[in-house]
């Protein structure tokens, strides 16, 4: 009986820690899913915000080509003579161009 008894405290044992695991991992996988709903919120917020930007940038872009058109205006025509001008608006491109 003794073995029997040894077996059995043995089996209570091994059973409690793992309902414990199995308790830890269900806490843990609630935490995730909830961090995954979090991320998906995020990353749904960029996504409105990145089209708001791409649709701001075609909006400009639009003004642009709607001012050059209309005044006939070329950033070279009024750049060349002024190298200080000339610096500036060709670092606003890069700049322009590193963002897009």
């Amino acid at each position: 009986m003794t073995s029997f008894a040894l077996a059995l405290n043995k089996l209570t044992t091994s059973h409690m820690e793992h309902t414990t695991s199995m308790s830890k991992l269900g806490e843990e996988s609630d935490a995730l899913a909830q961090k995954e709903v979090q991320l998906r919120s995020m990353i749904e917020e960029a996504e409105v915000k990145r089209a708001w930007f791409n649709d701001f940038k075609q909006w400009t872009e639009s003004v642009a080509d709607f001012l050059d058109a209309k005044v006939g205006f070329r950033m070279g025509d009024f750049t060349g003579s002024n190298p200080v001008l000339s610096s500036l608006f060709s670092r606003s491109s890069r700049m322009t161009t590193l963002l897009y």
